[in-house]
């Protein structure tokens, strides 16, 4: 499942993180950041993992919701966001990569 963000969703990501620091109520914000459109099916990460500086492990999860939230609130050393992400399925063909997540800090597609 590959999904990439928008630049309005990348300023909402921002003021979202912003206001989670300071402890005020984000459940609006939050709501409206997360604006991704879904491929299932695709892997924008497809044969960059570990050969492309764009492409970032962001973790293992149980679902696509939180490897979603994790590529939010990314930040690269070099000031970059995540702007698509794919987590792969716990039926993903490749059992190394199941339920693992990645992120693109490019606007590249690995096709």
């Amino acid at each position: 499942m590959m999904c990439c963000a928008s630049i309005v969703q990348r300023a909402l990501c921002t003021i979202f993180a912003i206001l989670l620091i300071v402890g005020i109520d984000t459940q609006p914000i939050a709501e409206s950041a997360n604006h991704f459109e879904v491929f299932e099916g695709i892997s924008n990460v497809r044969e960059r993992i570990g050969v492309s500086d764009f492409v970032h492990f962001l973790g293992v999860f149980q679902d696509e919701n939180l490897c979603r939230d994790s590529c939010l609130l990314f930040k690269s050393r070099t000031d970059r966001y995540c702007f698509s992400y794919t987590w792969h399925r716990p039926t993903y063909v490749d059992p190394a990569l199941r339920l693992t997540c990645f992120g693109r800090s490019d606007t590249g597609w690995a096709g």
